[in-house]
């Protein structure tokens, strides 16, 4: 008994002195001496399956501890290797030190409370800026500093996905407007808008069509496959159709938006509907407009 003790004792002072673990991390081994504890960690990585190049990306990195120890604060980092088409990345999390090692390279060292066998760490989330188009794979991995992990496999995962081409710089797009001509008081009438990508690249989110509706129209409605509009409350009233819907390809019509309103007092009038892209200059403007004008007759006949 006497022996197994000093052993152990000797052993202890032995690590301390060539900067081995510490005295909490050291256990009594069956037969004499000391080994480090073991702590099973293990490490799961999500992410977006897609995200367009200029936007960000968010991952989240979700550490366990499978035990048979706690895992407490200094027991784990995590490092969160970025691939060349991502830059700018961030990393926080409650009870993580995050610090950014190199350009594409964040290493988390845990420094929060002790988490119980079983029980899971906080999330790390890592944000970064996708700048090249074409797939990706993103790896994590969390390894034990003061411990022995009995299942290493554990300790890395990945996650892949792809970056999409980005807005192109120009874009032609163009609107045509259309409706019926002949139009008297309380009739409804409907207006037809037919927008259309001329490329040279693809069209998707973020194009945008305003139509202002003259004030002798009310109860204005607008709507369209891919398209969210509203409509204000001002007068006159404005149409504003945002798309969300898929991309188009150059040289193909988008969906067409449709306006119906009831006309409520008689006289001419000129209505015109644009289309364009915020940040995205259209090298041929001249067809970003469109317009219809009639006249509105004060009693039961449409105009002629």
């Amino acid at each position: 008994m006497i022996s197994f003790r000093l052993g152990a004792l000797a052993a202890l002072l032995l690590a301390l002195t060539a900067g081995g673990p510490a005295p909490a991390q050291l256990q009594d081994r069956p037969g004499g001496g000391v080994e480090p504890r073991a702590l099973d960690i293990s490490i799961r990585k999500l992410g977006p399956s897609q995200v367009i190049a200029g936007q960000t990306a968010t991952f989240t990195l979700h550490v366990a501890n499978g035990g048979p120890g706690s895992a407490g604060s200094g027991d784990i980092v995590v490092t969160d290797t970025l691939p060349a088409s991502f830059a700018s990345p961030v990393a926080r999390g409650l009870g993580w030190a995050c610090r950014q090692v190199t350009g594409l390279i964040i290493s988390c060292r845990y420094v929060g409370p002790a988490v119980a066998p079983g029980g899971r760490l906080a999330p790390i989330t890592v944000i970064a800026r996708a700048v090249t188009a074409g797939g990706f794979v993103q790896c994590a991995s969390a390894q034990t500093l003061r411990a022995s992990d009995p299942k290493p496999g554990d300790n890395r995962n990945c996650t892949n996905g792809r970056i999409l081409p980005g807005p192109p710089d120009e874009l032609d797009l163009s609107i045509r407007k259309s409706s019926l001509t002949g139009l008297s008081v309380g009739q409804s009438v409907t207006f037809t808008l037919a927008p259309r990508n001329n490329g040279p690249g693809p069209a998707g989110g973020g194009v945008t069509v305003v139509d202002m509706i003259p004030v002798k129209f009310a109860q204005v409605r607008a709507s369209g496959l891919g398209w969210t509009c509203t409509v204000s409350s001002g007068s006159p009233p404005l149409v504003t159709c945002l798309y969300f819907g898929p991309t188009v390809a150059a040289g193909a019509p988008m969906p067409n938006i449709v306006i119906t309103a009831m006309a409520r007092s008689d006289g001419p009038y000129l209505q015109c509907a644009e289309i364009g892209r915020r940040g995205v200059a259209d090298p041929n403007p001249a067809d970003n407009r469109s317009c219809v004008e009639g006249h509105i007759k004060p009693d039961g006949l449409a105009a002629p």
